[in-house]
């Protein structure tokens, strides 16, 4: 077990040298409250029935959260976005072709301040960058996705300089930890079902195919192939080591979170996520 942690942290710090951006800024959170705004099919009940509860509170969305209504009518602070199909000129799944474009047409209409986060290799790219330019709204923050791993003492100093986190195989944990950096103290989740593996089966073709769903769909949803890096037919034991990393990751973002003093309360009924306290609001 030591011998594993010394070699990882070895390889954390080549990472440090070669892939992770130094200096990055982050301004103090005004408020003490956020809510991170997960794309799960439990979040439409939720905003529903506790719209209230996020009145004084700094809301987080990710991912397509403003292909919905709701983003105008909630004005989130913070948006976030790692996968590179939401940047990335190379994309090329027919689900993100059609999506992206109105995607960053919604997010060029914000006409509130709001801080976007995407990975620093999303410079690279300009087909996002035409939509929101002349938008003044818009704060661009880049960040280190980098994956870091080792010895505790050495991932937290990492953590707290944001030069990488744990493995970001969901757009919730880079969430967590730019709303640690950003020095909230209570940080709730909304919308993180993390169903998905009650979801998966695989075809007579032998294609694992995931009925992936979100708050915003209209009408059911069919299951589709999983895409991973422009691979729109990931074999299962790919699948489920994604997600394997992720529920992992939560428990790393746990010991974390409890050495700065900060709780992160899940609220969302049913999910799957098993490394963060429960505390649900009344029906």
């Amino acid at each position: 077990m030591w011998v594993t942690k010394l070699l990882k942290t070895i390889q954390s710090l080549f990472k440090l040298v070669f892939l992770t951006r130094h200096n990055l800024s982050f301004a103090v959170a005004e408020k003490t409250d956020a809510v991170i705004l997960g794309n799960g099919p439990s979040l439409k009940l939720m905003l529903e029935k506790h719209h209230d509860f996020l009145v004084d509170k700094e809301l987080f969305a990710v991912n397509y959260f403003a292909l919905s209504n709701a983003y105008f009518e909630l004005q989130p602070r913070h948006y976030v976005m790692i996968d590179f199909k939401f940047y990335n000129d190379n994309a090329n799944d027919i689900d993100t072709l059609e999506k992206r474009p109105v995607l960053w047409e919604n997010i060029a209409a914000t006409r509130w301040p709001i801080q976007l986060y995407l990975p620093f290799d999303a410079q690279k790219h300009t087909q996002w960058k035409k939509h929101i330019e002349k938008n003044s709204n818009i704060k661009i923050r880049y960040i280190n996705v980098t994956a870091i791993e080792g010895f505790a003492g050495f991932r937290n100093w990492c953590f707290s300089k944001m030069l990488g986190m744990p493995r970001p195989h969901n757009v919730v944990i880079p969430s967590l930890m730019i709303a640690m950096r950003l020095q909230f103290i209570n940080i709730y989740l909304w919308g993180v079902d993390h169903s998905w593996l009650s979801q998966i089966h695989v075809d007579d073709n032998n294609v694992a195919m995931v009925n992936n769903q979100h708050f915003y769909d209209s009408g059911n949803t069919k299951p589709g192939k999983y895409i991973l890096k422009n691979n729109p037919a990931a074999p299962l034991h790919t699948i489920l080591y994604s997600m394997m990393t992720a529920f992992e990751s939560y428990f790393i973002i746990k010991s974390y979170s409890q050495k700065r003093g900060v709780r992160i309360i899940n609220q969302t009924r049913g999910s799957m996520i098993d490394a963060f306290e429960r505390e649900y609001l009344s029906e």
